[in-house]
């Protein structure tokens, strides 16, 4: 019920979008399977294409064992599924909130690809342990280094527009290795918990949004996690 609801204001935002410059998306109970190892309760994400500006933000729950995922990796785009394409994947490593981003190479061990290597931020990366027993964890950057990366003629980095795509997955007990200069050296993806893997979903006109508006969908979204909680 709760998704249907903002699926009808994103729809409702949709025309004026296509000459926007700022981009809003948020979805309620948006993730696909493994919800006994961990669930998304809801995400957001922003960008604008003027300053370059990105976010996201993700409500998890935790697995039967009371712990949350220590990582999770995500690539978003404007349309097709990010499965393949020119573009970025992002590690998001929440035993140390640190960002690391190569050129996707189609798969969750893109950083083998030592000449794909964008950056890695320790101060993008914030994470809040809520009441309600979710964690929900913000990145915030400016995405200009990312998006201007030489991978090719096609490559769009990490940014979306009228249409928001993503492909972002979760791991319990994760274990990664960094190399002095902020590379991945080692991954140990450790158990798979719930993922997104969506296209084509209409964004909204993020300049045309009042902030309370924001606010209350995220607090949508924590009252979809609470009533699934509940119903389970």
């Amino acid at each position: 019920m709760f998704k249907k609801i903002l699926m009808i204001v994103a729809c409702a935002f949709y025309a004026s979008s296509a000459s926007a410059t700022t981009f809003l998306i948020s979805e309620i109970d948006p993730a696909q399977g493994r919800s006994n190892v961990g669930g998304i309760n809801f995400y957001e994400a922003f960008f604008n294409e003027v300053t370059e500006e990105f976010s996201y933000t993700i409500n998890l729950d935790p697995n039967s064992s009371g712990d949350f995922a220590n990582l999770f990796t995500f690539a978003v785009n404007n349309g097709p599924n990010p499965k393949v394409g020119d573009l970025a994947l992002a590690y998001v490593d929440l035993d140390s909130d640190l960002f690391t981003v190569y050129n996707y190479n189609g798969g969750r061990f893109s950083y083998r690809e030592e000449t794909g290597f964008i950056t890695s931020l320790d101060d993008a990366v914030t994470s809040t342990f809520n009441a309600d027993g979710t964690r929900t964890v913000n990145i915030s950057l400016d995405a200009t280094e990312i998006n201007s990366f030489d991978g090719g003629p096609n490559f769009s980095g990490i940014q979306f527009d009228s249409l928001f795509s993503q492909w972002t997955h979760t791991s319990f007990g994760a274990e990664i290795e960094y190399a002095a200069t902020g590379q991945i050296s080692s991954i140990l993806l450790g158990t798979a918990g719930a993922f997104i893997d969506s296209a084509n979903r209409p964004t909204i006109d993020g300049a045309e949004v009042p902030e309370p508006l924001t606010l209350s969908l995220l607090g949508m979204g924590l009252l979809g996690g609470a009533l699934k909680r509940k119903k389970a």
